[in-house]
């Protein structure tokens, strides 16, 4: 065949070919809006609850708790919000059937918890000295704080533990430990009784003896800060039984008649009155 007959061969070829339509191309491929987590990472003193939404309508979510990439295949898939109860790193993928799987998206949370409680050494209990009370926590970083009048503290209302607490008297130390991001501890208490001596006894005036009259009988003790209680009635004072001594008394007090015995005088003379010997207890203001 002459050269020029094929050329015009081929080209009428290409022309007709030029004419027909061409093969449609298949849609490009969504992607699939990446997943949004809330609360945001971040440090929480107690569990919290993870919610993961995607906007792209109809998408599934999976996730991972250890850090690990999440798939359509691989992962938990997500039905409503995860507790984490401690530190974890959430990671999530959403995905949808003939759509590009959304870039994967992670957050850190740090579950610090509850600081622990403070402990007292030495215990709480009776003692028969002055005493340095340590106070401890086994949360590291954490901050003390205590009072001595039974109150509970507070950063606001205690005073920082720098050292020992010392005491030179019965008192309760109330404490609680802080650190921030986490949970205060819970209150904590020791009640220290000091028992540092023994008060001296009471002294009575006028002294025990017989008198012709109602007497205003003074009681004292030797010992700084006592409180002294008494009874008339022949009873032993306690802490919870008799009267607290306020100052020399007549009538009811001490010396009422009633509460005496009659005895004779000599001869000529009318019978005069001896009081019951009145008890009396001195004790330490504690």
């Amino acid at each position: 065949m002459p050269t020029c007959l094929k050329i015009v061969l081929g080209l009428s070829l290409a022309l007709v070919l030029a004419g027909c339509p061409s093969a449609p191309k298949p849609p490009e491929k969504q992607t699939v809006a990446a997943p949004a987590i809330t609360p945001e990472a971040g440090s929480y003193s107690d569990a919290v609850a993870v919610t993961i939404t995607s906007s792209t309508e109809g998408a599934e979510i999976r996730y991972t708790l250890d850090g690990s990439d999440p798939s359509a295949a691989a992962g938990t898939l997500y039905t409503g919000p995860v507790t984490v109860g401690k530190t974890a790193t959430v990671t999530a993928i959403a995905v949808k059937k003939d759509w590009l799987d959304s870039p994967i998206v992670k957050a850190d949370y740090t579950i610090t918890g509850q600081v622990a409680a403070v402990s007292f050494a030495p215990e709480a209990g009776t003692y028969d000295t002055t005493l340095s009370v340590k106070l401890q926590s086994l949360t590291p970083g954490a901050r003390i704080y205590y009072t001595t009048d039974g109150s509970d503290p507070s950063p606001d209302t205690g005073t920082l533990y720098e050292g020992e607490v010392s005491l030179e008297a019965s008192a309760t130390v109330t404490a609680i430990a802080v650190k921030t991001g986490w949970k205060s501890s819970e209150v904590a208490s020791a009640e220290y009784t000091l028992i540092l001596g023994t008060v001296v006894s009471p002294v009575f005036s006028p002294e025990e003896g017989t008198y012709t009259g109602t007497q205003s009988v003074e009681i004292t003790s030797a010992t700084d800060g006592a409180r002294i209680r008494y009874t008339t009635d022949g009873s032993m004072p306690t802490p919870s039984n008799g009267m607290d001594y306020e100052g020399p008394g007549r009538g009811g007090r001490i010396g009422d008649p009633p509460r005496h015995r009659l005895q004779g005088g000599p001869r000529g003379f009318p019978g005069h009155e001896r009081p019951l010997r009145d008890k009396a207890r001195g004790r330490g203001d504690h």
